[in-house]
């Protein structure tokens, strides 16, 4: 017998390891993007760590494989320091951003609804100003 793995169950482990290792945040960081998730984050700046009352993030059960944001949290966090945003990563509550080839990590490019090709994370504005807040919807 063959083993499958459904879409639907790959979204629902890593639902499992999101929610795991002690919870996991969101984090907007400026240029330069890393290589891979096993990178430190170089001389990129974190802008902003998005969280729910610096509690982790959590998302719903996967529909087919997608995972979607808990639907009564509200994910936010104050920008940290000025600048654009052109990539992120969800990683554990305790990640540096020092190289690490154990710590689950996930980046994501950042950028505009109108930028060309389009990024996997849209923003109405990507250029983020200190103290101000950052929501994800």
């Amino acid at each position: 017998m063959v083993a499958e793995v459904t879409l639907t169950a790959l979204a629902a482990a890593f639902k499992d390891i999101y929610e795991g290792d002690g919870g996991y945040y969101i984090r907007l960081y400026s240029a330069p993007r890393r290589a891979s998730e096993v990178d430190s984050i170089g001389a990129a700046v974190l802008l902003c760590s998005i969280s729910v009352a610096a509690a982790p993030i959590s998302f719903e059960l996967p529909v087919g494989p997608t995972l979607y944001k808990a639907t009564v949290e509200v994910w936010e966090g104050a920008n940290i320091a000025s600048g654009t945003a052109v990539w992120g990563c969800v990683s554990p509550i305790s990640d540096t951003g020092a190289a690490s080839t154990t710590i689950h990590r996930t980046d994501f490019s950042v950028g505009l609804w109108t930028d060309d090709p389009l990024p996997q994370y849209k923003m109405s504005d990507n250029v983020l100003i200190a103290t101000e807040i950052s929501k994800i919807n």
